[in-house]
């Protein structure tokens, strides 16, 4: 009897080292995997390490890619490329997820997705309908199509950004080289074009990011290994900058990130497997950090800065891993990144908001 209550003992020893194993949690994350038709569930550690939360939660549908959390943190939306809809799942306490019944239908090929600060409506690009489709968020996680929708956008419409006041919509618009721009009425949640959209872009812009002050918006041009930068003015038009567009120094960038504090902006560069750093002076203008770019594994497809700002972690689509590394002084990334294994293809990265 003694023996079975000292491994008793030890089983507990064992089991509070391992929950207590890479300190607190600053996030959960959630990432879709496009060929497994899942979402990874995962507590992101304060030491930079994931641990999962179950197995993998199934969509019930084809082409997970795109994922968001609602600002309340209570739901989760992911886009089903191949089935052209959405899923909801409630998340639960503990960072699991619980699949509600129904899919909401989206245009053809959803691409991504952005909400207001509110959570009162929900905007997807549709890149094969080239339109944008807008939801009213309902308090149970329900979705219903406001009136008017969806909206006309470009040929390709694809990454979506708000400004953080939630006045201005930008979708890019992939196959048309160039970016639109919406002025979005906060009561309704229709969007009405700027009379100057839209706005030239590069070669197959495929992500857009805006910093957290919204002041300035940066468009990764996969096709032409650059970044195009503009200033946001009063009226919500992008006017281009005197450095823009600039080199990342790394092939095929599709997806690019500003860091909470807007001091540093990340590029996933697909091709050449790596990451671009650039650091961010106050007039927005954009250097690149050393060194930069540091190695991904093979395609990284998203990039994305924890809320806290402490982490950037990059889905490695054909590596079917994601990436952690910590962010040092001016942006600066580590060189020996943390590393967790996902489900079959990796597409985006979602977090829980502070």
């Amino acid at each position: 009897m003694k023996h079975v209550f000292l491994l008793a003992l030890v089983s507990l020893m064992l089991l509070g080292f391992v929950s207590c194993g890479g300190g607190s949690s600053l996030a959960r994350v959630y990432i879709t995997d496009f060929g497994s038709n899942t979402v990874g569930a995962f507590n992101l550690k304060s030491s930079g390490s994931l641990s999962g939360i179950g197995t993998g939660f199934t969509t019930q549908q084809f082409g997970a890619l795109f994922s968001l959390v609602d600002p309340a943190n209570k739901f989760l939306y992911v886009i089903n490329s191949q089935s052209n809809n959405l899923s909801v799942f409630s998340i639960l306490s503990d960072g699991s997820l619980d699949v509600l019944p129904g899919n909401t239908t989206t245009g053809l090929s959803p691409a991504a997705m952005v909400s207001d600060s509110a959570g009162k409506f929900l905007y997807i690009s549709n890149s094969s309908s080239n339109n944008i489709s807008v939801y009213a968020m309902g308090s149970d996680g329900s979705l219903t199509q406001i009136s008017g929708s969806p909206f006309p956008a470009g040929v390709g419409a694809s990454s979506l950004a708000m400004t953080p006041n939630g006045s201005f919509l930008y979708a890019t618009n992939k196959a048309a080289g160039t970016v639109s721009g919406f002025a979005v009425n906060s009561s309704t949640g229709a969007v009405t074009p700027l009379a100057a959209s839209p706005f030239a872009a590069g070669v197959a812009p495929a992500s857009i990011a805006i910093d957290s002050g919204g002041h300035f918006a940066y468009v990764a041009n996969s096709g032409a290994d650059s970044i195009s930068q503009y200033s946001i003015d009063s009226s919500g038009n992008l006017v281009p900058t005197a450095n823009s567009p600039f080199q990342t120094g790394g092939s095929a960038p599709v997806s690019v990130a500003v860091d909470p504090g807007g001091t540093s902006l990340y590029v996933a560069n697909q091709n050449s497997n790596n990451v671009s750093i650039f650091a961010i002076d106050s007039s927005g203008k954009p250097t690149a950090s050393q060194p930069s770019p540091v190695a991904a594994d093979i395609s990284p497809s998203f990039v994305a800065v924890d809320p806290t700002g402490k982490f950037v972690l990059v889905a490695n689509r054909d590596a079917n891993d994601i990436f952690i590394f910590e962010r040092g002084s001016a942006g600066a990334l580590s060189s020996s990144p943390k590393k967790a294994d996902t489900g079959t293809t990796p597409t985006s990265i979602s977090f829980t908001k502070k």
